[in-house]
């Protein structure tokens, strides 16, 4: 199969393929070739730099969204109105792929280290093998995701959405847990994999399982979720695109703008040598880019809840976005020695060794942090149907931020 789905969908959106996306692509043209490549590596050679790491687990990644494309455009129009006819859809294909995936020789279980403790998010992450029987054995996985979150080794998003979302009784948000929790496994694995230069090959071998389970689990969770309504019959007789093939795309150019995050990491250390109107130019791109990855789970839940095209719900989600950020400002200055030493250049870390922690470390972060407050408060503003939601995001902004400030002034190494 020529791999001309996803490359074509970029050169017609941006003209070319992106920068950070032109090393996975490479010398393939055959996509599901491209994910096993990866997998091969990721799996026998792990590489020594966080960027040749990201190119093995893109080509996983970006494969696989290759291989949605490809059974998408081998679904007729009859597979179509079968499934609006309440028929199961066929599903054939991706358990294909999935057992071409089990008996691949690269493949090696690791028995990860430890048990996570039993709880409702554990309970239901573990739904992911009833949608895939096939992988009842790993179940070390499930333990190996949810130790990382009950251990806080990252921000919970499936928690804090969950969590802010439901005080609005309106939103139907329990259908996004399992969604949620799925999306976060494979997140979570991909920052693990490529982020941590001293993993474990049990680590990071259930890493790169926490993705490609979580991939197949949510596609075929959302291939049952999102039938074809009798809304869409006459969009799907003329060859527009139905519900699921516009969240593929949608899912899709989230990861694309996810895999920007190598590329401004690498380019985040010239703070050093710019002034500070550059250097802030830089860190908002840092930050923005690098929360990419909440866009995955706002873009499916404007589906799932039928949001896409609320105007309040949107700007709820912009909202969000800057919560993500403010988070993730807050975690930098914890991972300081961390990220220096792993050359993970985040604005803070780089301020910090070029300013030695002095008063320009300080205004700097301080100047980021209330960039990011006042444009949430004018986000929050325009805001009228989630009064409950959007004051719970507000309120932990405002919290966040005032932590922030009093990090950054007591920070010592």
């Amino acid at each position: 199969m020529i791999m001309i789905h996803i490359k074509e969908i970029l050169i017609d959106k941006y003209g070319k393929v992106p920068v950070s996306l032109y090393e996975v692509f490479k010398n393939f043209e055959d996509g599901k070739e491209m994910f096993f490549s990866g997998l091969a590596s990721s799996f026998t050679n792990r590489k020594k730099t966080p960027f040749e790491r990201y190119i093995d687990i893109a080509r996983i990644v970006f494969g696989f969204f290759e291989q949605m494309y490809v059974y998408q455009t081998n679904l007729t129009l009859k597979d179509k109105f079968n499934v609006l006819l309440g028929k199961k859809f066929n599903d054939k294909f991706w358990k294909s792929f999935l057992n071409e995936f089990l008996s691949n020789e690269s493949v090696s279980y690791e028995p990860c280290r430890g048990k996570a403790r039993k709880d409702n998010f554990f309970e239901e992450y573990e739904k992911i093998f009833s949608i895939c029987p096939e992988i009842r054995h790993f179940s070390c996985i499930s333990h190996h995701f949810m130790r990382k979150i009950q251990k806080k080794t990252h921000p919970f998003m499936t928690g804090y959405l969950i969590g802010f979302l439901g005080r609005e009784e309106k939103l139907k948000i329990r259908k996004l847990l399992l969604p949620f929790l799925l999306t976060e496994s494979v997140i979570h694995g991909i920052d693990d994999y490529v982020d941590d230069s001293e993993r474990s090959k049990s680590d990071y071998t259930n890493d790169i399982f926490n993705i490609i389970f979580g991939l197949f689990a949510l596609t075929l969770y959302l291939l049952e979720q999102l039938k074809v309504e009798k809304t869409e019959i006459p969009r799907v007789v003329i060859g527009k695109k139905s519900r699921i093939e516009e969240l593929v795309d949608s899912l899709f150019f989230s990861m694309v703008g996810l895999s920007e995050v190598p590329i401004i990491e690498k380019d985040t250390i010239k703070i050093i040598d710019y002034r500070e109107r550059e250097e802030m130019e830089i860190a908002v791109k840092n930050m923005k880019i690098r929360a990419a990855g909440i866009n995955i789970f706002l873009v499916l839940s404007t589906y799932l809840l039928g949001k896409k095209n609320e105007r309040d719900y949107n700007e709820l989600c912009n909202l969000i976005k800057y919560y993500r950020m403010v988070e993730l400002l807050e975690k930098d200055l914890k991972d300081i020695r961390k990220d220096l030493k792993n050359k993970d250049y985040t604005p803070v870390a780089v301020w910090w060794k070029k300013y030695k922690g002095d008063k320009n470390f300080k205004e700097r972060v301080r100047s980021l942090a209330e960039m990011f407050q006042r444009d949430a408060n004018e986000i929050s503003g325009r805001i009228r149907k989630y009064p409950n939601v959007k004051t719970c995001f507000m309120d932990a902004i405002d919290e966040k931020f005032k932590k922030i400030i009093s990090d950054s002034e007591r920070i010592k190494f």
